[in-house]
């Protein structure tokens, strides 16, 4: 799935993303999941790279405390990430076959995001619910939600990536971005509701994890 050049205003800008875009497109061999699917190794493929991402957890409601003009409601923390992780596999014959799971986003009815799996080979577990926000409106807490574990291959060059690997985006506050935790419920303070913090209504379900397979 090739990209398109950019076509911007700016030179250095324009230069900078094509460039970007060349290096992707440049890729041998690239397959992309973002539902349960079978990878097998290709012909003539002795090295790939797996990149993945377990689903994110869903952000935790607004908490309401205090009463009349000494009311206000707490921001829920935001859901955790899954780990956005890679690992370089070698040593496979061709057609070996790898089952792919891709971890659903957290819920209301499953908060804490799903595990992403490339086989038995690596994983990445959800991120957890945000945390329960705590304290009065001016110094509250709202904790982000524990990320997931990350599982590797033994004895496999790997990493840790940052999720926006794949993409974030923030949308009128929406998070977006393969494997980021929800938003948290919004908070208001003092009587009427006064923002505490700006963004959309919460809270929000984590994003679904993915899967790369690069060759």
């Amino acid at each position: 799935m090739p990209l398109s050049h950019v076509a911007v205003a700016d030179p250095v800008l324009a230069s900078t993303m094509n460039q970007l875009i060349d290096h992707w497109n440049g890729t041998n061999g690239r397959a992309i999941y973002v539902s349960n699917a079978t990878f097998q190794v290709p012909a003539g493929v002795n090295k790939f790279r797996v990149t993945l991402a377990g689903g994110g957890g869903r952000g935790h409601a607004s908490v309401d405390v205090g009463f009349g003009e000494d009311s206000s409601t707490l921001a829920g923390g935001d859901g955790g990430d899954a780990p956005m992780i890679s690992a370089v596999l070698s040593g496979y014959e061709t057609g070996t076959s790898f089952y792919i799971v891709i971890g659903a986003g957290g819920t209301s009815g499953t908060p804490t995001g799903g595990t992403t799996s490339f086989g038995t080979v690596m994983s990445s577990e959800g991120g957890a619910i945000g945390g329960t926000p705590t304290g009065a409106w001016y110094d509250a807490l709202t904790p982000k939600g524990s990320p997931g574990d990350a599982n590797f291959p033994v004895g496999a060059p790997h990493h840790y990536h940052t999720n926006e690997l794949v993409g974030r985006v923030y949308h009128f506050g929406k998070i977006t971005g393969y494997g980021r935790g929800g938003r948290g419920g919004p908070g208001f303070s003092g009587y009427g509701g006064t923002y505490e913090r700006m963004h959309s209504p919460g809270p929000e379900d984590g994003q679904p994890g993915v899967v790369v397979v690069e060759w």
